[in-house]
Order: C-alpha cells, then sequence, then structure tokens
C-alpha cells in the first residue's frame, strides 16, 4: 500500500484530482472516482484466411482498434453557479480530440497518455447533489489504441565516411582453437572439434536433441588475442539448420558472445553478422561463441552449426559505396508507433532517394544484387555510381541469393541502369527466378520482360515482381535471379524488395548544392495522424522543415512505413548524396502502462 499516493490525472487542462487550493482559486474542483473506471483495452482487428486446414483455423491481426474508456467524475463546488462554471470548463475538454494524461501514485511511473479521438458525458442525476454543492458526471472516452510516453525521443544513425578495411581473424580453413560444444537441458555437456569441410569451412552437428526439452549447441572459438585498434567491429559468417527441431522458446535464431559477453546484433547481411566490440568495451578479442538453443519435434533430429568467418572491420556493415546503406534503428516502447522518419545530407542534393523499412530479419535488411553477382561481363570501377561498379547486361547476369536470407513473399525487381556501348531502343529486359538446390535448376521457373523505350543515360527501373522463393527448399537452396538485356545496357544496381514484409518509397530530390522549392537535401516520412490520416512525404532543405513542401511530381512511389519495437532496418539508396543520415523521431507507446526509458 502507498502511504502517500503522488497520483495525478488531466484531461486537457483539467485536473481531475483536484484539491482544496484549486477550489479555493476557482470555486471548484474536480475529483475522479475509483468507481467503475475503465481504461478500456485496445481491440485487435482480426481477419480469418482461408485455409487447408482440417481443423482450427488462420487468424492474421491487421491492426487495433479504438479503446473505450470510461471515467466518474464529482465537481466539489462553492455554489451552483460555480457548478456550472465547472461543467463549461468540462465540456470545453470534451466533444473534441484531447489528451488525457495518468501518472501512477508511487512517484516511480512514467506519465501515460491516452490520445483522445473523441470523448462525451453525462450527468449523473441525484437529489441531494444540489443541496450539497456536488455534481456528478459519466466521461466516456474514446481513444487511440496504445498509450504513449510524454516525452518524443529520436533514434539517429549517420554514415560512416573513409575506405573500408576488412582484416580477417580467422578463415575458419582449420579446426585449432575451436569447439563444438552440447549441453542438454539437465545433462552433462560434451564437446568435440568441428569437422572441416572441403570447401573451406568449419561444420558441427548435435543429433538426439531432447524432445520438448532446450539442448544448448554451441562453436566456441578460444585463443585469438586480437587486438581491435582501429577496427572495433567485428564480422562473423555462420548460419544454422534444424531438422526436425525448433528453437526455444523467446530464440529465433543464432545467438553470440564476444569475450563471454552476450553481443547484440548491431547490422545483419544475409548470413553476415556485425556487431560493434567497442561498445562492448572490448578491445582485445579473445574468445567468441555462436550458439543455437533448440528442442527435438520428433526422435530424428540435429541442430548444425556452420562457421565460415571471423573478420574485424574499421567501419560497421558492408561498403561499396555510401549510397546505399542498411542500418539498425532502436524504437522504443513495445507496441507500432506513429513517427517522422527523415534522410538528410548537410551538403547535397540527395538525387533519386529510395528508402525501404522492415523488420530487422534476416535478409530484409540487404536487398542489394550486384554483392551476390555470380557469372556476367566483368564488372568495371566506376566510383559515380550507387554500388560502384557497373557491368553490361548483354551476357546473362545471374545472382544467387540464399533461402535462408529470403523470407518467402511478394517481391518487387528493381535495377538501375543505363546506356551502353551500343543502344538499340527500345530495351527489352529479360528476367527469370529459379529454385536450385546442389546447383540444379527445379523445376518452376518464374519469367518476364519490361520495355523500356527511349532510355536516359541513368534511372531507376522496376523490372518485374514475383513470389519467392519459387518453390519452397531446404536451407541450402539459392534463388538464382537472371538479368539480360537485347542491347548494350549497363547495370549498376539491382535490389530484391520484400514487399509483403517492407515498405518502399521512391523520391527524386535533384542533384546538385541544396536550393529550396527545387533540391532538397531532406526527405521526411511521415506516419499518418489523426491530423493527417494518410502517409505523407516532405521535401525541404532546413532542419526545422521550416521550408518543406509534400512531394508531387517528384514521388513515384510510397509506402505506408511501420515502426514497430524493439527495432527496424532502414536501407537507403541516394544517388548523389553519400554522407546521410537517419533520423526516427516517436513518442514510445505501450498497451496501458508507460516503462521508463
Amino acid at each position: 500500500m502507498i502511504s502517500n499516493p503522488q497520483h495525478a490525472l488531466a484531461f486537457g487542462t483539467l485536473n481531475l484530482i483536484g484539491t482544496d487550493a484549486e477550489q479555493a482559486a476557482t470555486g471548484f474542483q474536480f475529483q475522479a472516482l475509483g468507481d467503475d473506471a475503465d481504461w478500456g483495452n485496445p481491440v485487435p482487428i482480426e481477419q480469418k484466411i482461408t485455409s487447408w486446414l482440417q481443423d482450427g483455423a488462420i487468424v492474421a491481426l491487421t491492426g487495433q482498434d479504438n479503446r473505450q474508456m470510461f471515467l466518474r467524475i464529482q465537481v466539489l463546488a462553492d455554489d451552483s453557479n460555480a457548478l456550472a462554471v465547472a461543467e463549461q470548463a468540462l465540456m470545453f475538454e470534451s466533444y473534441r480530440r484531447n489528451l488525457l494524461t495518468w501518472t501512477p501514485p508511487d512517484g516511480a511511473g512514467e506519465p501515460c497518455v491516452f490520445t483522445v479521438v473523441m470523448s462525451s458525458f453525462d450527468e449523473v442525476p441525484n437529489d441531494l447533489n444540489d443541496l450539497r454543492v456536488i455534481a456528478t458526471y459519466g466521461l466516456k472516452i474514446q481513444a487511440e489504441p496504445y498509450v504513449r510516453a510524454q516525452t518524443m525521443v529520436s533514434a539517429t544513425k549517420s554514415t560512416q565516411s573513409g575506405t573500408q578495411v576488412i582484416t580477417s581473424i580467422d578463415a575458419c580453413t582449420s579446426a585449432t582453437g575451436w569447439a563444438f560444444q552440447k549441453q542438454p537441458a539437465g545433462g552433462p555437456p560434451t564437446s568435440a572439434p568441428p569437422g572441416v569441410i572441403g570447401g573451406g569451412w568449419l561444420s558441427g552437428v548435435a543429433s538426439d536433441i531432447f524432445t520438448n526439452l532446450a539442448t544448448r549447441v554451441s562453436m566456441v572459438r578460444t585463443g585469438l588475442s586480437t587486438s581491435l585498434a582501429g577496427s572495433p567491429y567485428i564480422r562473423i559468417e555462420a548460419t544454422s539448420t534444424l531438422t526436425n527441431a525448433k528453437y526455444a522458446y523467446g530464440t529465433s535464431g543464432m545467438t553470440f558472445k564476444l569475450n563471454g559477453i552476450v553481443a547484440p546484433v548491431a547490422v545483419q547481411e544475409g548470413n553476415l553478422y556485425w556487431f560493434d566490440a567497442a561498445a562492448l568495451g572490448i578491445s582485445t578479442l579473445n574468445s567468441l561463441e555462436i550458439t543455437v538453443q533448440a528442442g527435438g519435434t520428433s526422435s530424428t533430429n540435429s541442430v548444425r552449426i556452420n562457421a565460415y568467418d571471423v573478420s574485424r572491420s574499421n567501419m560497421l556493415g558492408t561498403k561499396a559505396t555510401n549510397r546505399q546503406l542498411s542500418r539498425i534503428l532502436q524504437v522504443a516502447g513495445s507496441a507500432r508507433t506513429q513517427g517522422s522518419l527523415v534522410l538528410s545530407d548537410e551538403t547535397k542534393a540527395l538525387g533519386t532517394a529510395l528508402i525501404y523499412t522492415c523488420p530487422a530479419t534476416p535478409g530484409l535488411e540487404q536487398p542489394s544484387l550486384r554483392r551476390l553477382l555470380t557469372s556476367g561481363n566483368s564488372p568495371t570501377v566506376d566510383s559515380t555510381l550507387i554500388s560502384g561498379f557497373s557491368s553490361d547486361i548483354n551476357t546473362l547476369h545471374t545472382f544467387d541469393v540464399p533461402t535462408t536470407g529470403l523470407p518467402p513473399g511478394g517481391y518487387l525487381l528493381l535495377a538501375r541502369l543505363g546506356i551502353g556501348s551500343v543502344l538499340i531502343s527500345p530495351w527489352t529486359i529479360t528476367w527469370a527466378a529459379k529454385s536450385r538446390q546442389a546447383g540444379v535448376n527445379l523445376p518452376g521457373v518464374q519469367t518476364g520482360t519490361r520495355v523500356i523505350a527511349s532510355p536516359p543515360q541513368w534511372d531507376i527501373y522496376e523490372i518485374g515482381t514475383m513470389t519467392l522463393p519459387p518453390r519452397k527448399m531446404g536451407s541450402g537452396g539459392l534463388v538464382r535471379i537472371e538479368l539480360s538485356c537485347n542491347s548494350s545496357c549497363l547495370i549498376d544496381e539491382a535490389w530484391l524488395f520484400n514487399i509483403d514484409t517492407g515498405r518502399l518509397t521512391r523520391v527524386e530530390c535533384g542533384t546538385g548544392a541544396p536550393t529550396p522549392g527545387t533540391l532538397a537535401n531532406r526527405l521526411w516520412l511521415d506516419s499518418p495522424t489523426l491530423e493527417s490520416p494518410v502517409p505523407t512525404v516532405w521535401l525541404g532543405t532546413e532542419a526545422d522543415r521550416s521550408d518543406s513542401y509534400h512531394a508531387a511530381a517528384e514521388l513515384k512511389s510510397f509506402g505506408n512505413h511501420e515502426f514497430v519495437p524493439p527495432e527496424m532496418n532502414v536501407f537507403t539508396v541516394t544517388s548523389y548524396a553519400q554522407e546521410t543520415t537517419i533520423t526516427l523521431s516517436h513518442y514510445p507507446r505501450f498497451h496501458t502502462r508507460v516503462a521508463a526509458a
């Protein structure tokens, strides 16, 4: 029991936990009564999906509807006129959008702000109330589903400048210093060297995992003693495969430790996991651990961990040029929130800008394809391009995407193309998507063409849409994307965007020095709100948005970007600017109670 409660409840400008001092000053005070008060709850909006399930049903959550709240309020007044003035004050705060702010009574909790969509009240009649100079009202409130914090927060990620240097720590071609460990739930641990696979990597496999009991399986490297001076970022290339097993509750893949310290993934690029060792206080890397916790789902099961490479770098994440970057932003709170995402460069207009947001999920965060090129004409270095290279797709180009980095769904294939040595107009771009297993193309190929008339020197084109992978495959499968053209046609970069899970916006911001009204070095993506119930895209040059304006003809496509805790990936492309910063500003949102930051 709290002996000296410090709680507060404000409806707009009205204090609903009034004091005698307030009544002495105004002639009345409001008191919210605990009887039949109801904070309400978010109301799930669910959609049943038709399926082949023989029993049960698949239900998708499409959003949350408004919460319905109720407060019983009593007015204590000096006289009947003061009662009327109090009712007038309540009327001014009702029947409109407003804020209801509740502060928990122990003084430790954060203020909880309910965004009121609409409210109304009814007087509760009582024949003795007028004699006691009291009025009682039932206040009905319809509020947004989630409560928010009082203070807006911002998360920012900048561009790392300079040349990236990646230095190998362990190429994983020898088992020296490595151990493969298995720790069953409640059982003794076992340890053995991992196997060296002929292709040049290490592999450990644990069988006979206890059914429905978590078994801890790890690849551990010790004896490194590697200084990280000047290169504090660790890159580990690894995969895990489960057969007749599932990840333990609360886990969804591999976890990592550096020097025995749990290391959160800072950037993930398919099977490449990047870590900020300096943020963990690590200046010398002595050991690392790759762990999977899993339970068997049948009597025959296994968990395999493959380690391919361990390196260190002076930059976080793979850098070709700074014109395309994948960055993870922290989203505060526990519920999806409204926010404003800004992409900016202080000295240059952005050029063609792509912003793709998605959950921090393996594969989605790095949609660029050139890094996965397996065959085609030799690339030519060109530092003015987005990828830093160009090659002519008059010869078939193939890109092999691991299925582990390709969540199933609908995909959009974009490519930035330019005129080659000989122009045949129109271009006919031919594409194909193939499932491959063990080096063999499986039946069920998706194909298409895109005809482009009078192409300019460089532009980004929508090549096609597809459902990937074309066929379901095990973790060793690949999806091969093929691109070719009937003419000499240079490709700078291509991208595969998952449009089921992610959201994509493209805006033409111009090239050159920032100029108000024409050449924009700042691009804002704003969520729908009560005041503006559609997503909005703004351009401008000033950080305070004083010269901003809605994108019109400059806007080529837009998505309704979602900001979901605890983190999200933001992949950006800017054809002109190279020193971009992204910032997400938002109110942390929660179910009913706001947690401290």
